[in-house]
């Protein structure tokens, strides 16, 4: 099959999974493929993530699967990053996820600004998925996690999900990233 009509094919296949609802009532419309970020990143917003604090989140990292549902462990060393909450982080976060807890959508962000992650809380899963960031200031961030689902013809797949949560001084927060 030629290049161009192997993508004519696959971009119609795309399109009509896309218009279909998944077993779990997760909508599985495709996001834009591009979003131009019209919030400036103002790394002074941002910069009390460096700051030593004493509360922590803790969580789990499970993926649905986008077509039955299934609850996937990620890989262990799945990247966690907490961001602050910001007018810049709160744009990026409604391009890459819709109004959605889980993207499975690759969107292009344009004019993003590479301090952003610069200026994030980095963890990682274990085998269990299970996951812990210590020494955060107190504050509200996006909790943001990578893992794996595999879609209908079984192929690995990349996931984001995340969580909005607000941390108290000394508090310990368990976040649950399923998706839900």
């Amino acid at each position: 099959m030629k290049p161009a009509l192997r993508a004519a094919v696959a971009a119609v296949f795309v399109l009509s999974v896309g218009a279909c609802q998944t077993t779990t009532g997760q909508p599985t419309e495709p996001l834009p493929s591009r979003h131009v970020m019209q919030a400036s990143f103002n790394p002074d917003e941002a910069a009390h993530i460096h700051q030593v604090g004493s509360a922590s989140i803790e969580g789990t990292l499970s993926v649905p699967d986008r077509y039955d549902g299934t609850m996937l462990v990620p890989p262990p060393g799945s990247e966690i990053r907490v961001y602050p909450d910001t007018a810049f982080a709160r744009e990026r976060i409604g391009a890459l996820f819709g109004g959605r807890k889980v993207s499975w959508d690759p969107v292009d962000i344009i004019d993003d600004d590479r301090r952003f992650k610069a200026l994030s809380r980095v963890g990682r899963t274990d085998e269990k998925g299970h996951f812990r960031i210590d020494g955060l200031p107190a504050g509200t961030y996006f909790v943001v996690g990578t893992g794996f689902f595999r879609d209908g013809a079984r192929l690995q797949k990349s996931a984001l999900l995340y969580q909005k949560v607000t941390l108290a001084k000394g508090q310990t927060l368990t976040v649950t990233l399923n998706g839900q």
